[in-house]
């Protein structure tokens, strides 16, 4: 999948190049310094855009294959189980922190006892 967009943003980029040395303007034309700079920025940003482009690319395909795609048939069928998952890391989040103090001062005392 990233090469063929890769590629496909290159060809992209040779055509508009293409295009831009294709370009004339008659009323440019009379000044002529002028004009050759309007394609030198023209090209310029044509070439600056380029790499950003293709990291752009890149980053859009490893986060669309970092999706996780919840309705292909191969994902858990029963989402039952997920939902049991999330609420299990739920309780454990929302246990009385409390007990867990009693538990570790109680640990702490049969060290102290050896």
């Amino acid at each position: 999948m990233l090469a063929p967009s890769l590629q496909l943003a290159r060809q992209v980029f040779e055509e508009l190049t293409k295009i831009l040395t294709e370009i004339s303007f008659p009323e440019l034309m009379r000044f002529r310094p002028l004009h050759e700079k309007i394609l030198e920025v023209m090209r310029s940003l044509l070439v600056s855009s380029l790499k950003p482009t293709e990291e752009m690319i890149r980053h859009l395909i490893d986060i669309e294959l970092g999706h996780i795609n919840r309705n292909h048939p191969d994902f858990l069928n029963n989402s039952s189980v997920l939902s049991e998952l999330l609420q299990g890391t739920d309780n454990e989040k929302n246990s009385d922190p409390s007990k867990a103090d009693k538990k570790i001062t109680k640990d702490t005392k049969n060290q102290a006892a050896e």
